[in-house]
């Protein structure tokens, strides 16, 4: 999912449209829940001999999402929405 909204990212033009806008800012939205789901689901007992290699592969996302997040504020002019 990262991956697919960095091309789209990179696919539109600056500055973003109302619409492009609210569907990034809903996009990163809906990818940070879901971080936060299955981190919250890695902590738990039955993952624990792959819980830091998971975590670490969460940890990862988060700073491409961070990164890509940034990229898109560039080009839009204002807040995501």
């Amino acid at each position: 999912y990262i991956n697919y909204l960095s091309n789209k990212m990179l696919q539109s033009s600056a500055p973003l449209s109302k619409k492009e806008n609210k569907y990034f800012g809903s996009f990163i939205l809906n990818l940070r829940e879901g971080i936060a789901y299955y981190r919250g689901l890695f902590e738990q007992k039955i993952f624990s001999a792959r819980r830091s290699e998971l975590m670490l592969a969460l940890d990862d996302g988060t700073s491409r999402l961070e990164q890509i997040e940034q990229q898109i504020m560039a080009i839009s002019d204002g807040a995501l929405v």
